[in-house]
């Protein structure tokens, strides 16, 4: 018989404690504060957990845009340029959206940008709503003129003017950690379980819902004997860094991997509150399951195949591990924005919902039993 749900109220309070603890840019003090959060909830599940630390070039900057004598929300695009900017003449443009979450002509807006002699480049991500869509960027400085995100429903404004940009940007030396976990008994193959921890802001559905399924997954197998190795990665915002300095620091041997990534459990504001995204998808290197899988995860409502090459979000760092490999990824309204917050984006009957389903997935994947 298979182990009973996770309470409901304890998945969506995991939620909430991770998104309370504010944007979680990597290198930064709240990045600090989640991985002990994160450590201390892994020990009170009967983790043995250790940190892995690497350091980087930290992107420092803040901004401010003034639209017509208003103040509108911006963010910095990472590594474009450093130093100090206050001008009355900044480049204004749109960006073009995929799926309205990924610009897909950043670099060349900026380089238009800097071709013309604008002293910064002022970019509106015209995404679901007219909001403010972060960017993840590689930690590899650029040259050329800084540029700075505001949210798509300014960009009328923006073109009437007048547009007031104020900004300062630095390399600094950085550093971050990720956090590593065994549960259950040792082996020499675990069951790796592992979920970015960072993002751009609060990412209550982005990041939250699938660390709490992750939390819940690896306790759960872990208590029936299954032994976990528990990997939460930093670095995510920034093309992936932590996971890729870990899988370069030596070889990771794995029975199989569960990869819980952006938008688990989030989803669209409805009628009755948030339902499950339909922009979220689940990958595998074990096609002979195919079938097993996506019945095990209907609950969870994402199809299940080999994916698109290459593989979204960190699950492809991951695919050519040589084990069998479960990535479930995807987007939703409020993804890589300030309003990704807990009760805009998940419900517990939802979390329990998806953490069942990728509990019995995960079985699948292992070929165990439920009990």
């Amino acid at each position: 018989m298979a182990s009973p749900p996770a309470p409901a109220d304890r998945l969506y309070a995991l939620v909430e404690a991770y998104a309370g603890l504010g944007d979680h840019r990597t290198g930064t003090p709240v990045d600090d504060a989640t991985r002990s959060w994160l450590a201390a909830e892994l020990e009170a599940r009967g983790a043995r957990v250790e940190e892995v630390r690497y350091a980087f070039d930290r992107y420092d900057a803040r901004a401010r845009v003034v639209v017509a004598g208003r103040a509108v929300p911006s963010l910095p695009v990472a590594y474009q340029g450093t130093g100090t900017v206050a001008t009355d003449a900044p480049f204004v443009a749109d960006l073009e959206m995929m799926a309205g979450l990924l610009a897909v002509d950043l670099d060349a807006r900026m380089e238009e940008a800097t071709r013309v002699g604008a002293p910064v480049a002022v970019l509106a991500t015209p995404g679901p709503g007219g909001r403010l869509v972060a960017q993840n960027r590689a930690p590899v400085p650029r040259d050329g003129a800084p540029a700075v995100l505001v949210p798509g429903a300014a960009l009328d404004a923006l073109r009437a003017g007048p547009v007031r940009v104020e900004l300062e940007a630095r390399i600094l030396e950085g550093s971050s950690a990720n956090v590593v976990a065994h549960l259950g008994p040792d082996a020499p193959d675990p069951l790796v379980v592992t979920t970015p921890l960072t993002g751009w802001f609060a990412c209550a559905g982005e990041r939250g819902t699938g660390l709490a399924v992750a939390l819940e997954v690896s306790a759960t197998l872990a208590g029936e004997g299954v032994p976990v190795l528990f990997l939460g990665t930093t670095g995510h915002e920034l093309e992936h860094l932590g996971v890729r300095r870990l899988l370069a620091a030596g070889p990771v041997v794995a029975r199989a991997v569960l990869h819980c990534g952006a938008s688990l459990a989030a989803g669209e504001v409805g009628d009755g509150g948030p339902e499950l995204s339909p922009l979220r998808m689940a990958m595998t290197t074990a096609v002979d399951r195919t079938d097993r899988l996506e019945a095990a995860l209907a609950p969870a409502e994402v199809a299940v195949g080999p994916g698109p090459s290459p593989w979204p979000g960190e699950g492809e760092e991951w695919r050519g591990l040589g084990s069998p490999v479960l990535s479930i990824t995807g987007g939703f309204g409020r993804f890589h924005t300030p309003e990704d917050v807990p009760e805009a984006v998940t419900r517990p009957d939802l979390l329990v919902r998806v953490n069942g389903a990728v509990l019995a997935a995960t079985r699948v994947l292992l070929g165990v039993p439920g009990r």
